[in-house]
């Protein structure tokens, strides 16, 4: 009793069936002659005939068009699993066989997107955001499709990782309903969604594992690639949002899948922005102060992931350990491997999903962690220049180095990554500052104070 179509097909069969009982008796019972137990019996078997037909009739409907997808499925479990999410019934994986509605037949889409698209279709109208209902589990799944089919090197793989990420909502947000009396059966159920559980990968990650079409992935390159391809989608739908615990031996594919989702979802709202003629707000105090803390927490563990070796030292290293704590690191260099333990949302939020060399609006904020009022490891002199930006510009040899912080790290303060660091081989190249507009005004101003200082002297 769903919805007022199942309502009124059951109030139509009950009405049949009076209708007929009143008949059997007012014909076979009270009639003119009388009690005729030839006559009686065949209504009673045509009454028993025509309601056993009419209920069947009414639960073969429902199976098809309305119940189905309120079916139990084997979906439950009864264990609490790591993230606190109780389940209350008996687990059976291979119960869950999803349903797979209107599914698109098109060359261009791969067995799994179709079958996540049909999927997809049977939960319409259930959110995706319980504080705005009117943004849909489909809608955002199919606008993150659409936006992954316009990135470079989107593969059938990431299409399908693109539908696959939210699928956990459909069970982390339950549906309640306050249903009518059957004698109202025109007006419509109330219907609201409430948290059932925590939303996590994981969920996604299961209902994904179910689809048959999952199983044969890369099957026709043989085993090996089948397990690899299914392991990579699995984790990468998984630790979606929760990058920071994604598996430290993850391959490649895991790690594109990861940051093609999150490009895909920078572009999806950026269209949305557009549509909605909407202008990008700033970022508020209290996303700016998460966003510093991350940075701060991740700070050193990001240093030590660096390669810093001198003897691998080119135009595209992130920097080199000059010796005696002494680090010269690239600032780009810094927040592109820093933003891989980013929350999603900050990522989004502070563009930190491709990161160039250019000028970008985090920079001010790692100088700041790195000064005196934060980590107090930011050395702003190099020999007798100063620099306000906290940024040099080295050449060494041919290989130039821009925008690049110098820190110093001590045994006291960093005693595992000081002894990370002195493992490197001693440096042995020459180091030449070079001058650009800042630097160069921070040269003159110290020579010509040095000229002052050297004249006030010669007055003594």
């Amino acid at each position: 009793m769903y919805d007022p179509k199942f309502r009124f097909a059951f109030l139509v069969s009950l009405m049949v069936i009076f209708g007929a009982g009143i008949q059997v008796i007012y014909t076979y019972v009270l009639g003119e002659t009388g009690l005729n137990l030839q006559h009686y019996f065949r209504g009673v078997v045509q009454v028993g005939g025509a309601t056993f037909g009419g209920v069947f009739f009414v639960w073969l409907c429902t199976q098809f068009i309305t119940l189905a997808q309120y079916a139990k499925t084997g979906f439950e479990a009864t264990h609490v699993d790591e993230t606190g999410t109780g389940f209350n019934f008996p687990v059976s994986l291979s119960k869950f066989l999803p349903d797979l509605i209107a599914t698109p037949a098109a060359e261009s889409l791969s067995p799994l997107e179709a079958e996540l698209m049909g999927f997809l279709n049977g939960y319409r109208t259930w959110p995706a955001d319980l504080n705005n209902l009117q943004d849909t589990l489909y809608k955002r799944s199919l606008q993150r499709w659409a936006a992954m089919r316009r990135l470079e090197g989107a593969s059938p793989l990431h299409r399908a990782a693109a539908l696959a990420v939210d699928l956990g909502k459909i069970y982390a947000f339950e549906e309640k309903r306050s249903s009518f009396p059957m004698w109202q059966f025109w007006r419509r159920d109330k219907i609201k969604f409430v948290q059932r559980c925590k939303d996590h990968g994981g969920l996604s990650a299961f209902v994904l594992s179910q689809m048959p079409s999952f199983r044969a992935l890369g099957l026709s390159q043989g085993k090996d690639v089948n397990r690899q391809i299914r392991r990579a989608l699995l984790t990468a739908v998984r630790y979606h949002n929760d990058p920071l615990h994604m598996p430290a031996n993850s391959d490649p594919i895991t790690r594109n899948l990861h940051e093609m989702l999150l490009k895909a979802e920078q572009q999806r709202l950026k269209w949305l922005q557009q549509h909605n003629n909407e202008t990008q707000t700033d970022a508020s105090p209290e996303e700016r102060a998460r966003l510093q803390q991350e940075l701060t927490n991740f700070f050193v563990a990001t240093v030590r992931e660096l390669n810093l070796n001198p003897v691998d030292l080119n135009d595209k290293a992130p920097g080199f350990y000059l010796g005696n704590g002494q680090v010269v690191l690239r600032l780009p260099a810094l927040i592109n491997a820093a933003s891989n333990k980013i929350s999603n949302d900050l990522r989004l939020i502070f563009n930190l999903i491709d990161i160039t060399e250019n000028k970008h609006p985090v920079w001010d904020m790692v100088v700041d962690i790195c000064d005196e009022q934060g980590l107090g490891i930011l050395t702003k002199q190099w020999d007798d220049i100063y620099t306000d930006s906290g940024l040099f510009n080295f050449r060494i040899g041919e290989i130039m180095l821009n925008n690049c912080l110098l820190l110093q790290f001590t045994r006291t303060q960093y005693p595992n990554l000081r002894q990370h660091l002195d493992s490197y081989p001693p440096f042995d190249g020459v180091v030449e500052l070079q001058h650009d507009d800042a630097t160069l005004l921070a040269e003159m101003r110290s020579k010509v104070a040095a000229v002052d200082d050297m004249l006030l002297e010669l007055e003594k």
